[in-house]
């Protein structure tokens, strides 16, 4: 990827949304990796990821959840102990969590679990995907 691919106003290859169903992706994990991958080829230092999932037992509203590099944000919703060690998380702050080292695939199996284990979504979900920079 050259400097100019990264230029402002610029958006990555593939674009900035994914979806599932409807995306072209065989599950919703897929669907966050993929969005995973554009955004850390694209800017990986400044450009975050807002993944929503649909019909989550947890509330009535969709689960959502922030990735930037190797954060993961829960927006004001906080881990149980066992999630956060199942994960392989480190927390940083109030509802603020660490990934070292993860690729987009790694931080998509992380975003997946969260989704599951915390939030309650179950077999193949439905999730939306944007970045932002």
């Amino acid at each position: 990827m050259g400097w100019f691919s990264k230029a402002p106003g610029r958006d990555p290859e593939g674009g900035r949304e994914v979806a599932h169903p409807g995306g072209g992706f065989g599950s919703a994990r897929e669907a966050i990796e993929a969005l995973l991958e554009r955004m850390y080829g694209w800017d990986r230092e400044h450009a975050w990821a807002t993944v929503e999932a649909v019909g989550v037992k947890k509330g009535a509203a969709p689960a959502r959840v922030q990735v930037l590099n190797d954060e993961l944000n829960l927006l004001q919703e906080e881990l149980p102990e066992d999630i956060v060690e199942a994960a392989g998380l480190e927390k940083i702050g109030e509802a603020l969590y660490r990934v070292a080292g993860a690729d987009a695939a790694g931080m998509a199996d992380v975003v997946d679990t969260v989704l599951r284990a915390h939030f309650g979504a179950e077999g193949d979900y439905a999730v939306k995907g944007t970045m932002e920079r």
